[in-house]
């Protein structure tokens, strides 16, 4: 009986050795994913900005409101990729009129950039990237009445984002990441005195899920046909 037992565990021993092997196999066969698609939310806040055209201030008031994010990028080498980022966020604000009344409203807020994220290795792992696109503003409404206010039509500027945080990556195509992302919105000076604000900062801590997809060529390897 001791031998028959001693048997099965050699043999599952084998069979488990040869079942490993041939995944590893497998995943060096399949490669590093050609895209990275990521989808997560974070907990967003601002100061306040002002808009020359509308004749009008917005402040966030450092308020936290949820903002959610998705990106799709192209796996360049490892750990690098490039591609578009866009973010979402209803965030309520002061709204004032310069010189006349202010009162509670909220806003949309969205976001598309040219985005760049860089992160690698197993386990725990550091990851920062940096994006450049527009932000958009619109539908301004209060928050008493759903009234529609100033500026009516939509508002877009500038911005940038840099972000820094950390990683674990389950496998080779499936991470989590948390991390800080701090902007720059840009908006003209026109029509704005000097003690008015004319840059926003957005500042987002976000957890996403990026997930790989397809199979990058390697530099060196040729495709069979």
């Amino acid at each position: 009986m001791n031998r028959v037992i001693a048997l099965v565990l050699v043999s599952l021993a084998a069979f488990g050795a040869s079942a490993n092997a041939q995944i590893r196999r497998q995943q060096a066969q399949q490669g590093p994913p050609a895209y990275w698609v990521s989808a997560g939310v974070g907990a967003f806040s601002a100061n306040s900005v002002s808009d020359g055209d509308s004749q009008t201030t917005w402040d966030f008031g450092n308020a936290t409101s949820p903002q959610y994010r998705v990106s799709l990028e192209k796996n360049f080498s490892s750990g690098i990729a490039l591609g578009l980022a866009g973010t979402y966020v209803k965030a309520p604000i002061r709204h004032s009129v310069f010189g006349g009344a202010s009162r509670d409203a909220e806003v949309n807020v969205y976001s598309l950039g040219v985005n760049f994220e860089a992160a690698g290795g197993q386990g725990f792992h550091q990851v920062y990237g940096g994006s450049v696109g527009m932000t958009r503003y619109d539908n301004f409404r209060a928050t008493s009445d759903g009234a529609a206010l100033a500026p009516t039509d939509a508002v877009n500027a500038i911005s940038g984002t840099f972000s820094y945080g950390f990683g674990y990556a389950f496998n080779p195509r499936t991470t989590v990441v948390g991390v800080y992302d701090i902007g720059l919105v840009y908006h003209s000076r026109e029509g704005l005195s000097s003690a008015q604000r004319n840059t926003l900062v957005p500042r987002t801590f976000r957890i996403s899920l990026r997930q790989g997809f397809g199979s990058r060529v390697r530099s060196g390897v040729r495709r069979r046909r």
